[in-house]
């Protein structure tokens, strides 16, 4: 599987709530403002409590080239309690043997986190 095919897959295992961890490499490089993760286990704990936010996301742009992509995602949030908002996030990856070996994650932190202080409200 290639790079674009396995961005593509992630995605939409993201959105269908399960398996996106089958093609999260073991020794994952992952950097985000607000956590930096090197094994596997460290990002899905992570990253699963984003993902249990996400309504809907919609891959805007996806470049690749070999084994690097870039990806400008559009997620629709919804809150436990029901709240909803949005996040626009530029996401690079590197993928090896079909798996996503490293992620850098770039958004605005400080309307990230109005975001989410409003769905504890």
């Amino acid at each position: 599987m290639g790079t674009k095919e396995t961005v593509l897959k992630y995605y939409n295992r993201i959105m269908r709530k399960e398996g996106w961890q089958q093609l999260v490499s073991d020794d994952i490089e992952y950097m985000s403002p607000a956590f930096n993760a090197n094994t596997k286990t460290a990002y899905i704990e992570a990253a699963a409590g984003f993902f249990k936010m996400v309504k809907e996301l919609n891959v805007k742009e996806l470049v690749t080239e070999g084994d690097k992509a870039f990806a400008l995602v559009h997620y629709d949030l919804v809150s436990p309690k029901g709240k909803t908002g949005i996040c626009d996030v530029a996401e690079l990856f590197s993928v090896k043997d079909g798996k996503i070996a490293s992620m850098a994650i770039f958004y605005d932190t400080a309307a990230f986190s109005a975001l989410t202080a409003s769905f504890k409200e």
